[in-house]
């Protein structure tokens, strides 16, 4: 299917391959591609992070990805909080805060326990005229976190609630505002689930309230397109999905993102073009986009938004067959992605795992492994000025190189990142973590290879503990999915 935005436009959730199952890092992917999780927006009636004493170090562990010490900070926080009376106004934003931190350190239970918490906070933290549209948008994030749990009956009850409560509650302008995100959102679960049908008559609403001429212009809208655009293509219907994909791009907030729209809208039609094998008219598509933006004035960061449609290019050309151009253009995207990151916004990096992926699949499989380990190194340089050394956001590039270096036969280079990978997935997940048990049996047979047997033997019994011990853990910790 084709989710241009949830799949590239959205930086990915630190340190994913640290996840331990693709389930959570689907539905964290998809928080951020809904709305849901976005933590610092201020919606309680909270003090101002920056200057807050409680918040404050919270979420600078949380910058830092420091997840283990968040999480500790946090339930700290939220004791006090809950000991205090009358409520504290924190309250709100530290447990969507714990939700948070709880799907990033994989602990799923936890995530949608906290959640559903915040949801119970909202009569108390919020006041009449906005509570409708807090608990809307926060029947939504709870939603989602039944998905993680696997508990797909409650997330679709949650999402069908929060769609029920957007109705009843029209004329309201705050909630108003927020019915084309809870159709697309419903309708983006209903796909997932195969209830194709169901998807295609709430998109089918949210085209027509977003087309409406009183209407305010609204994100979702683009969202609701270029889904509907879908379900019309693999129904064979194809000249009706160009034309709702292309109908999205005049649904934009103002000027200023027409240019954006313009490109999504391009975007999804390459996509639709390439699925057909109609890879001539794919190609021109994409080229067309990057001379929207490279044509286009006043566009913050054109090598980002350039970036992405080469490395569309590069797929297309990948699935073509044509390897050296595919490397080539991975090559460029990664060198656009790259140079959009400055000083000033540092966190543009967090996008270049996005770039590096079908670069470091390819190579390998070509056996380019000089050549991409200097492009792995040259990445991990630029995301340690823009992270520091020891950030969660450098755990797959030196994952990479710890691979390529082995599959090199540089031995010493590869320990050197393993054991490094480890230090900082101990200090981020604590020392017993999903994360460490999955690398240490990696690192064991690289110690074998690098005929250091008494050295991996011990990293074997070392993996074997922890094993025994989660296992042990999880053994221990009551069903919580079936009691919610």
């Amino acid at each position: 299917m084709i989710r241009p935005r949830r799949e590239i436009f959205l930086p990915r959730c630190p340190g994913p391959r640290w996840l331990s199952g693709s389930r959570i890092r689907t539905v964290m992917a998809t928080l951020l591609f809904l709305g849901l999780m976005v933590p610092g927006t201020g919606r309680s009636q909270s003090p101002k992070a920056g200057q807050d004493p409680i918040l404050a170090p919270i979420r600078k562990a949380y910058a830092e990805t420091r997840f283990a010490d968040a999480e500790a900070l946090l339930k700290a926080a939220i004791h006090d909080a809950e000991a205090t009376g009358p409520p504290d106004p924190r309250l709100h934003e530290l447990l969507s805060l714990l939700a948070n931190v709880e799907g990033h350190l994989s602990h799923a239970e936890e995530a949608l326990e906290a959640a559903k918490r915040m949801l119970a906070v909202d009569d108390e933290a919020f006041p009449a005229g906005t509570r409708t549209a807090v608990v809307v948008m926060d029947l939504g994030t709870v939603a989602a976190y039944y998905e993680m749990t696997g508990d797909d009956e409650a997330a679709g009850k949650a999402y069908e609630r929060s769609l029920d409560m957007a109705r009843e509650a029209h004329g309201n302008p705050a909630v108003d505002s927020l019915l084309p995100l809870c159709l697309v959102r419903l309708a983006h679960f209903y796909n997932e689930k195969h209830r194709t049908a169901d998807a295609k008559e709430l998109l089918v609403e949210a085209v027509g309230i977003c087309g409406g001429p009183d209407r305010p212009r609204d994100p979702s809208c683009s969202e609701a397109h270029a889904e509907l655009a879908e379900i019309y293509h693999q129904e064979g219907n194809f000249r009706v999905a160009e034309e709702t994909a292309s109908g999205g791009g005049t649904l934009t907030l103002d000027a200023n993102v027409d240019w954006s729209a313009r490109v999504e809208s391009l975007d999804t039609l390459a996509r639709q073009y390439q699925e057909e094998d109609a890879y001539d008219l794919a190609e021109e598509t994409y080229r067309q986009a990057i001379a929207v933006i490279e044509k286009t004035p006043g566009v913050e960061d054109k090598s980002s938004a350039t970036a992405i449609q080469m490395l569309r290019m590069g797929q297309l050309f990948e699935k073509e067959g044509r390897v050296d151009e595919a490397g080539e253009m991975y090559e460029k995207s990664l060198s656009a992605a790259e140079s959009s990151v400055t000083a000033e916004h540092p966190n543009r990096a967090l996008s270049l795992p996005v770039y590096l992926d079908p670069l470091v699949a390819l190579y390998r499989r070509e056996n380019r492994l000089s050549e991409l380990e200097t492009i792995l190194r040259q990445a991990l340089a630029l995301e340690e000025r823009s992270f520091g050394p020891d950030s969660a956001n450098l755990g797959g590039t030196i994952g990479n190189l710890a691979m390529v270096c082995r599959d090199e036969g540089k031995y010493q280079d590869a320990i050197q990142f393993f054991q490094r990978d480890l230090r900082i997935g101990e200090k981020i997940y604590g020392p017993e973590s999903q994360m460490e048990l999955g690398l240490l049996p990696l690192y064991a047979d690289l110690l074998q290879k690098a005929n250091q047997p008494e050295e991996a033997e011990a990293v074997t019994k070392r993996a074997t503990a922890l094993r025994e011990k989660l296992q042990r853990k999880k053994s221990a910790t009551p069903d919580q999915t079936s009691k919610n």
